[in-house]
């Protein structure tokens, strides 16, 4: 592939194909990929998939795990989280049917792992939307109430009382069946 342009900002690069492109000069700098989608090009993705949401979402999963300049990798890599897909297309092979049919039903689709400890593998991972995603906080506190575990949040919904009011109460001792009466 050449690249033409000035330094920083975005390259105009010339694949081997004949497709324009233009990349933003970080791409170059953090040795990301660099790809119109084509099989041609030498080195090139061969999934034609690096600038969709299904994409970018296997990236930052992957840097979170491997790289210790991300501004989260403490949460992820640095406690010992790994990504065991070893590449983009084993990701995308046992994920992507999951992923197209969460995302058909919920406006926000976001990977999340079952067991907050454990890695990001298929055996571990699901499809969330924001409410699902805030449930599974490793930092919630889970109420054990009449045989089953929630959260706080998912109790007050249940009994239609606002979050504010039993967060209060359980917080100066009220106890939890008095609590959400």
């Amino acid at each position: 592939m050449e690249r033409r342009g000035e330094r920083g900002g975005s390259w105009l690069c010339l694949c081997d194909c004949g497709n324009k492109i233009v990349l933003p000069a970080s791409d170059f700098v953090s040795g990301g990929q660099i790809a119109c989608g084509c099989k041609k090009g030498k080195g090139m993705l061969k999934h034609g998939m690096w600038d969709t949401t299904f994409y970018k979402k296997w990236d930052g999963m992957h840097r979170r795990c491997t790289n210790p300049t991300m501004h989260n990798y403490e949460l992820y890599g640095g406690r010992g989280i790994k990504c065991i897909w070893k590449s983009f297309e084993d990701f995308r092979d046992d994920m992507y049917v999951s992923y197209l049919a969460h995302n058909k039903r919920n406006e926000y689709t976001s990977i999340e792992r079952i067991d907050n400890n454990g890695n990001y593998c298929k055996e571990n991972c699901r499809w969330a939307n924001r409410v699902e995603q805030a449930n599974n906080r490793r930092t919630n506190k889970n109420i054990l109430y009449n045989g089953r575990t929630q959260t706080m949040s998912q109790w007050a919904d249940e009994f239609g009382m606002p979050k504010t009011t039993l967060w209060g109460r359980l917080k100066r001792g009220i106890e939890f069946e008095k609590a959400i009466v």
